[in-house]
């Protein structure tokens, strides 16, 4: 709300606000990834690629809100995309928006070597995480591969902990006092 309360706008500018949101899902996605894996809180695969996805993620906040700006100072601020009237100014705010996605995408792909150098992402998942990575498209969700990396640990982390849980109730003994 911080972010998107600032503005009131529509058409192309209205995209680039709600692409601005990015850091706030690559935020959390990154919390539940080192929460789930703990290997990846001492890799500095991980950790490194976490940085990059993330600072690309302000980058991409700060592009899309330079856009945002631009489109407003040049009274555009509700106008679509095929309307644009284009200028240095916009030219110049685009650049940063555009490119900061790809840099997403870097990071990502490094934090998924991460993941699967700690044993925490098979084979089959980390090659569908980076062909989700190729496919959907970095003004989307740059990096989405993640999410389903991140979805894979949860159920993982879900599973280990019934497991465990189940040992210790099979291991402890029931007394006849307990039984109806």
């Amino acid at each position: 709300m911080l972010y998107t309360g600032r503005y009131e706008v529509a058409g192309h500018a209205a995209g680039h606000l709600s692409s601005g949101t990015f850091v706030f899902l690559a935020t959390a996605i990154a919390a539940v990834l080192l929460w789930t894996t703990p290997a990846a809180r001492r890799s500095p695969i991980v950790l490194g690629g976490l940085s990059i996805w993330l600072g690309a993620g302000v980058a991409i906040a700060i592009g899309n809100a330079r856009v945002i700006d631009a489109l407003i100072a040049t009274g555009q601020a509700t106008t679509a995309t095929g309307r644009i009237v284009e200028s240095p100014a916009l030219n110049d705010a685009h650049w940063l928006a555009n490119t900061a996605p790809l840099v997403a995408v870097a990071g990502a792909f490094i934090v998924l070597l991460g993941i699967y150098l700690v044993r925490a992402a098979s084979i089959p998942l980390a090659i569908a995480a980076a062909v989700l990575n190729i496919l959907i498209p970095p003004w989307v969700v740059p990096g989405f591969g993640l999410i389903v990396v991140a979805i894979a640990r949860v159920i993982a982390r879900e599973k280990a902990a019934r497991q465990r849980g189940a040992t210790r109730s099979e291991a402890t003994p029931r007394s006849p006092a307990a039984d109806p």
